[in-house]
């Protein structure tokens, strides 16, 4: 698994019953599409086997449901039933966050923050602040997390330190282990 995207898997946003899902996914419902490759990429109801549940989340994706759309970025990102592509995997995601979906806007902010160029550094800025925009706590921790390290571009943003602090924050309100954690240690450290 690819370490810069902890979040390998979609997530469906429709119930299909499992005995129905395959017969509405073949007629070509999207999110019937999606369900039913979930259920072969984690074995629910069916036989698990993540090449077939790559065909239909695919179909999904090609039919435009963000979640597909996002779940194939993922795939190729961590070479889980296609082959490693880097290139596919940022198109796919861009597709996703173009329709506002948070977990593809988190996963490109995390896939460019591996870099350190200025430009990548603005595009990791960019799309964990529009997952943050919805509320997305490992955004709101992750960016934190860069304006405090100070290798990375972003920390050397005007009030980095500040605005961490209140991302931190926000993350352990919505009960963030990471951000619970680190917004304490930073706590001491500052009455220290």
């Amino acid at each position: 698994m690819c370490a810069f995207f902890p979040v390998l898997y979609a997530g469906a946003a429709e119930n299909v019953p499992t005995s129905n899902a395959k017969v509405a996914a073949e007629r070509g419902d999207a999110a019937a599409q999606f369900h039913y490759a979930e259920m072969l990429r984690d074995g629910r109801g069916v036989k698990k086997n993540v090449l077939e549940s790559v065909v239909w989340t695919r179909k999904a994706a090609d039919a435009g449901h963000a979640g597909a759309q996002c779940q194939m970025g993922l795939f190729y990102m961590n070479g889980l039933g296609v082959d490693r592509d880097e290139d596919k995997a940022v198109e796919w995601l861009k597709k996703a966050a173009a329709q506002n979906h948070a977990q593809a806007q988190y996963n490109l902010g995390i896939y460019y923050a591996k870099f350190s160029d200025k430009e990548a550094c603005k595009q990791a800025v960019k799309w964990l602040k529009e997952a943050i925009k919805q509320d997305y706590a490992d955004a709101e921790y992750n960016l934190a997390k860069l304006y405090l390290n100070p290798h990375h571009p972003a920390s050397r943003e005007p009030d980095a330190a500040r605005r961490a602090f209140a991302l931190l924050r926000r993350a352990a309100a919505q009960n963030h282990a990471g951000a619970k954690k680190m917004f304490k240690e930073l706590g001491r450290e500052i009455k220290e």
